[in-house]
């Protein structure tokens, strides 16, 4: 459905998304749940939708389980790679020129990951 686009596949999609979130808590709606990728993909449908509080709730979403991660530790960063750039590409698309923020996360997480071969690139655009 996400790859179909479209506003009502995308509402579907979402419809889905609560749906497993809503079981994986036992039937309470609206409430996190433990399950790391049903969070994440959630967020990232959030974000991909679009609009200020669906990005706000990705970001809540996204900083949640980055300080489950931590052990609920504020400023540890966390080992979790997928959180990581979920927080780092909210961040960046939040941006909008003030980069501190972005750079401020990299530079920390970039003292704490072991080096890999992998590379991340963020582009601003406007």
């Amino acid at each position: 459905l996400q790859l179909m686009g479209g506003k009502t596949n995308l509402q579907n999609a979402l419809a889905i998304f609560i749906h497993l979130r809503t079981q994986a808590t036992g039937g309470i709606p609206d409430t996190p749940c433990d399950d790391k990728d049903i969070e994440l993909t959630l967020g990232r449908h959030l974000q991909l939708t679009g609009g200020s509080a669906n990005l706000q709730a990705a970001l809540a979403i996204f900083t949640r389980l980055h300080l489950r991660e931590t052990q609920y530790e504020a400023d540890t960063p966390c080992s979790d790679g997928e959180t990581k750039l979920a927080v780092a590409g909210r961040l960046a698309a939040m941006a909008d020129g003030r980069s501190t923020m972005l750079s401020a996360f990299v530079q920390r997480h970039q003292r704490t990951t072991p080096s890999t071969s992998a590379t991340v690139s963020v582009t601003f655009t406007s």
